[in-house]
């Protein structure tokens, strides 16, 4: 993984992970029958589904501050996939292993702050995501370095665990190789 994409890599990755903190409630999404009508699934509990996301949210945080890449990998899929910015897809709980440890001996985490804008329940209740923003702090060959972006995620129900399968996220800032062209 190239050195300027590291902080962003550690930025997202606590960001795509969050998906409970300072959400606003789940909604639930109704399915479309062939007439064309909406079914509401009254099994899915909204409010429940939120509770689990909230819970893996502040376990994610809680374990990218102390900078264990091992441990942050742990708590996804084990068939998870993660999109960093600047960085090869990661596919698989040992890949994404893999990825954290590098990224955060590069740059490690002082400091994360997730807003959560939205989350989304399917009506069946099995899926979920979130999205919102993100702010983060990394220490960078010693400096800190400040970043702002944006994120999603997407979380599996499986046999009553909520599971992140797929993080996605991109900084607000344009990327480092194209502000090192436009400095004269």
């Amino acid at each position: 993984m190239p050195k300027h994409a590291m902080p962003l890599f550690a930025a997202a990755v606590a960001v795509a992970l969050i998906a409970g903190c300072q959400q606003e409630p789940a909604t639930e999404t109704g399915s479309t029958t062939e007439a064309g009508s909406t079914e509401e699934a009254s099994a899915v509990d909204p409010a429940a589904v939120r509770q689990a996301l909230d819970d893996f949210g502040d376990a994610w945080e809680t374990t990218a501050l102390t900078n264990d890449g091992a441990a942050l990998a742990a708590i996804y899929a084990e068939d998870a996939v993660v999109l960093a910015p600047g960085a090869p897809m990661m596919s698989g709980r040992a890949e994404i292993e893999s990825g954290f440890v590098e990224m955060m001996t590069a740059a490690p985490f002082t400091a994360i702050d997730i807003v959560t804008d939205g989350v989304e329940v399917s009506a069946s209740g099995d899926l979920a995501y979130g999205y919102g923003t993100f702010t983060s702090t990394n220490t960078v060959d010693g400096q800190p370095f400040d970043d702002t972006g944006k994120w999603t995620s997407i979380h599996e129900n499986r046999d009553g665990q909520w599971v992140t399968v797929l993080d996605i996220w991109n900084s607000d800032g344009p990327m480092a190789d194209a502000e090192d062209a436009s400095t004269p």
